[in-house]
């Protein structure tokens, strides 16, 4: 299993908008936003050298994230780029710009 390290400060309780589930949110230190089954069981904490945040390591075998629990949890993941996507488009789509 994978262990995730979110701010401990960043943690609130929300709901699954497609399943209702009740879950938690936290920010992970990449920055990204992330939800959690209820609850978040962290494993350890530190101060962060850097801006002071505490920083809690979280185990997804004791706190599972959402996204492997949530019947809908594919309808919120984005889709690869691909030869008709609007990057593609925007790039000029393999055209020649002469």
């Amino acid at each position: 299993m994978a262990t995730l390290r979110i701010y401990q400060d960043s943690r609130a309780v929300g709901t699954c908008r497609s399943c209702g589930a009740a879950i938690e949110w936290a920010e992970l230190t990449t920055g990204a936003r992330h939800p959690f089954e209820l609850p978040i069981k962290p494993i350890r904490a530190q101060q962060s050298l850097v801006d002071g945040r505490t920083i809690e390591d979280v185990e997804t075998r004791d706190s599972p994230t959402h996204f492997a629990r949530c019947p809908d949890a594919k309808s919120w993941r984005r889709q690869p780029a691909g030869p008709s996507s609007p990057e593609t488009s925007r790039r000029g789509g393999g055209v020649s710009n002469r």
